[in-house]
């Protein structure tokens, strides 16, 4: 069975290989949930607020700042295990491909005989076998597409970036500015942040976090083409993948995105207006896909300005 995928512009915008296209965004400006009241996690070398599963020499260290941890060390979790809406941002190095890290949200540690519990995002994209035992915890893992992380990583010698939303009923992940997960979660979780690794030492830096507030869009003026504001036009734009999951399930269709198109030529913004498949994770790979589409800014007045679009991206499996 052969996939293809198609996409078509709307509007003026220049067609490209694929056919990929965009059109005038109606919608009001998507929400920006952005400020920079982060409070730190880990600072100086020490580790205040922070509980150590099994601490000894060497297995983790604090210094200025960057906390490094090894897979003797077990979980190492905050004290604190109240965390509402929040935004979490982190940094962090894996040098060699034998490292699986895990985070885990809402975490629950073991008492009274009974396992512990958490929501467990593998940060590698490379989700460790379900049935093996981490420490004493029961782990619920988040759906990530390996292939989509894959695409997000830096090379393995860089610092990959983080940032984890979690809203009332909903978890978003990006990594190095690509979602990776939007997922649902029940408003009545709560618990710890811990970081647990297996194969290989880890290293997190400038780990922050503050209350998640979303409001209007106020610092930028987002511009609609007409009266002297041009379409972006498009210069390049990536292919998104079907997951094996949905090739399976036989899923096609459409899905269609509303994007911001910065003054740089970069997707700002991307969000499901048109939802195609939120299971097996089609949506998520339009976002990811459009994520890295390139465009020559629209223009007002001989500058460049930001341009609200929409983006159809149609999924077809042919025999």
């Amino acid at each position: 069975m052969r996939r293809t995928w198609r996409a078509v512009v709307i509007a003026s915008l220049t067609a490209v290989t694929a056919s990929v296209a965009a059109q005038v965004a109606s919608g009001p400006p998507p929400p920006e949930a952005q400020s920079d009241d982060f409070v730190p996690l880990i600072t100086g070398n020490s580790l205040a607020g922070w509980i150590v599963e099994h601490p000894a020499a060497d297995r983790v260290r604090v210094a200025a700042g960057m906390l490094r941890v090894t897979e003797p060390a077990g979980w190492v979790r905050t004290e604190r295990t109240t965390f509402d809406r929040f935004v979490l941002r982190f940094d962090m190095e894996a040098p060699s491909p034998s490292a699986d890290a895990v985070l885990v949200l809402f975490g629950i540690s073991p008492s009274n005989g009974r396992p512990g519990s958490g929501h467990a995002l593998p940060l590698l994209g490379r989700a460790l076998t379900h049935e093996k035992p981490m420490g004493d915890m029961r782990l619920i893992w988040f759906p990530l597409n390996p292939t989509g992380v894959a695409h997000a990583l830096r090379p393995k010698d860089e610092w990959q970036a983080y940032e984890i939303i979690r809203r009332d009923d909903k978890v978003n992940v990006t990594l190095n500015g690509a979602l990776i997960l939007d997922q649902k979660a029940s408003p009545a979780l709560d618990g710890w942040i811990g970081i647990h690794t297996e194969g290989a030492p880890v290293a997190l830096r400038n780990m922050r976090i503050r209350p998640f507030a979303e409001t209007p869009l106020k610092s930028v003026a987002v511009f609609r083409p007409g009266n002297d504001v041009t379409l972006p036009r498009l210069l390049y734009d990536e292919k998104p993948q079907y997951t094996p999951e949905a090739q399976a399930a036989k899923i096609q269709g459409t899905v269609l995105l509303e994007c911001m198109v910065g003054t740089d030529g970069t997707v700002q913004s991307a969000k499901v207006i048109r939802s195609l498949d939120s299971e097996f994770g089609l949506d998520e790979q339009a976002i990811m896909a459009a994520q890295n589409w390139r465009f020559e800014p629209g223009m007002r007045l001989g500058q460049p300005v930001p341009v609200m679009v929409t983006i159809e991206l149609t999924f077809t499996l042919k025999k």
